[in-house]
């Protein structure tokens, strides 16, 4: 009803603006016609704009005003060559304020067309919109019946209930124990905190004792009495020849060798000079150990010669 109504009032504004265009429209024709250069213009046809109509007033009062003139003077009187340019400025006055108003009314025509286009758009979703709030209210019929139903077979329920009632009564209820019989919570938690600490022991003395294989310093010592003077880490072959360690480098296959160098030679008495590496197994490193040894005694300025004798080759 509303949107009608604001529809219906739109309408009425467009026709309003309409008619008004047309008489805008009609005075502009009028006015730019040659023909009616020295008539005067219409003026109470309906303009709404009290601006123009003002302006019209004004043109036709000096229309008349030479006429009058023109009864008792010439066209070369100064005074009707004065009212002629005043004619001709207020006619282009006339004229840029009928251009004004028909553009401000084409304006307000755009806004009325979409104010009336939103309310008619309001009425032609209303049959939609009406059949929407059909299925909601048909909804919300058949769940209020639905749910009064749950609510009288509840009702029924709680009547048959109280009516099959024991004749006992509660007179105390029951009360636990501050500590329950079972489970005995202290003993879980000192069981889990056993098991928690024994299972990775166990698991650890296992693979220890397991072990077989010589895997640092302290193995070998266990085994035998021989002395211990370096720990070689193992590294990657170097694309380049195998000797690792450098000049002024101290990098750790550096820092290594030049400790197997320091306790050889602490190691070694005056007059011995030769050094045997050997090893049970091809590939465990031998001319690796030898090759960077004697490199390294090399950067010491020792005079070093490294023979190969690999009785296998």
């Amino acid at each position: 009803k509303l949107a009608l109504e604001e529809n219906s009032k739109y309408e009425q504004l467009r026709i309003e603006n309409q008619t008004q265009i047309r008489l805008v429209e009609f005075l502009r024709d009028y006015i730019n016609n040659p023909a009616n250069a020295d008539e005067v213009i219409p003026s109470n046809v309906g303009l709404q704009d009290q601006k123009l109509s003002s302006v019209i007033d004004q043109y036709n009062t000096m229309i008349i005003e030479r006429k009058r003139l023109l009864r008792t003077s010439s066209e070369n009187n100064p005074a009707v060559i004065n009212m002629k340019t005043g004619i001709e400025a207020m006619r282009h006055s006339v004229q840029t304020t009928v251009v004004s108003v028909l553009e401000g009314l084409h304006i307000t025509k755009g806004n009325l067309d979409r104010q009336a286009s939103k309310f008619e758009e309001r009425i032609s979703n209303a049959p939609k919109q009406e059949k929407e709030f059909l299925t909601i209210s048909r909804q919300q019929e058949i769940k209020a019946q639905l749910y009064i139903m749950l609510l009288q077979k509840r009702e029924e329920n709680a009547i048959t209930l109280a009516a099959t009632a024991t004749n006992g009564r509660i007179i105390e209820q029951a009360l636990p124990d501050k500590y329950p019989v079972a489970p005995k919570k202290k003993i879980i938690a000192l069981a889990a905190l056993i098991l928690g600490l024994g299972i990775p022991v166990g698991f650890i003395y296992l693979i220890d004792l397991l072990k077989y294989k010589i895997e640092n310093g302290e193995d070998v010592q266990k085994l035998t009495t021989v002395p211990l003077i370096a720990e070689l880490p193992h590294c990657q072959k170097p694309a380049q020849g195998a000797i690792v360690v450098r000049e002024n480098h101290n990098d750790i296959m550096e820092e290594t060798f030049r400790g197997l160098r320091t306790n050889l030679l602490f190691m070694l008495e005056n007059g011995e000079k030769v050094i045997m590496v050997s090893s049970t197994q091809p590939g465990e490193g031998k001319s690796f150990v030898a090759g960077n040894l004697a490199v390294s005694l090399a950067f010491l300025g020792k005079k070093t010669l490294i023979v190969g004798m690999d009785i296998r080759k």
